[in-house]
């Protein structure tokens, strides 16, 4: 009779377990709700200010390519934000797409590159999908 009980212990508990990280996934998720209208605003701010910097300011002036691409990740961090809810994949969506922006403007971003990186990409987020 001890291991019975042992064992419907160990099931109560799995199923507590269970309860508890859809609890927690569920809290997760009102409080991105929550924040959706600050992500959304940060988004708009963001993408006036790269429009500006794409119109306005001439790429020879200082720190003016730096700060395209932190605009750029900026957005796109934001947007993905929006998109998939989840900020590690957000933040590594972002990374790509600055990276294989930043390698077009080097001159070195062509269609090889642009495999590798979305290949690295999908299997980091497969890694990271899978803990």
């Amino acid at each position: 009779m001890p291991k019975r009980r042992k064992r419907l212990n160990i099931r109560r508990r799995v199923k507590l377990k269970k309860i508890n990280t859809k609890l927690l996934s569920r809290k997760k998720e009102i409080k991105f709700r929550k924040n959706f209208f600050l992500i959304f605003i940060l988004n708009l701010i963001s993408v006036t200010t790269l429009i500006y910097i794409i119109l306005f300011v001439e790429p020879e002036s200082f720190m003016a390519i730096p700060m395209f691409f932190l605009l750029v990740f900026i957005f796109l961090y934001f947007t993905f934000l929006i998109v998939f809810t989840h900020p590690r994949k957000s933040l590594i969506f972002a990374c790509s797409v600055t990276l294989f922006i930043f390698l077009r403007y080097i001159g070195v971003g062509n269609l090889l590159n642009f495999t590798i990186i979305s290949g690295l990409t999908f299997v980091f987020i497969t890694y990271i999908s899978g803990k």
